[in-house]
């Protein structure tokens, strides 16, 4: 089983930030479910990170493929999960209705 690692750097419990949670959640369930990979997601909030530091430019919500390479990177609204995964490199995933 193929294994896809993301990450999801939010700003804090924003509406926008909860709303991306929802949607990044809900796609990667979705291919999970009509694809035969396994996949983890990790929440960053970018205002709680030790690793991010003054130097960082991060714009939130922002949804990273960090697994497997190319890291691909996605701003935004991810509610259209066709567009949501071109832009990931992951278009040839298929997803349920």
């Amino acid at each position: 089983m193929t294994l896809f690692k993301f990450k999801l750097y939010i700003t804090n419990k924003s509406p926008k930030s909860l709303q991306a949670i929802t949607e990044v959640k809900d796609l990667l369930k979705n291919i999970s479910m009509n694809n035969k990979i396994k996949t983890e997601l990790k929440i960053v909030d970018i205002l709680k990170e030790e690793e991010l530091n003054e130097n960082w430019l991060v714009v939130t919500p922002m949804l990273i493929k960090t697994f497997p390479p190319p890291e691909k990177r996605v701003f935004g609204d991810f509610s259209n999960f066709e567009q949501t995964l071109i832009l990931l490199g992951l278009g040839d995933l298929k997803l349920g209705e």
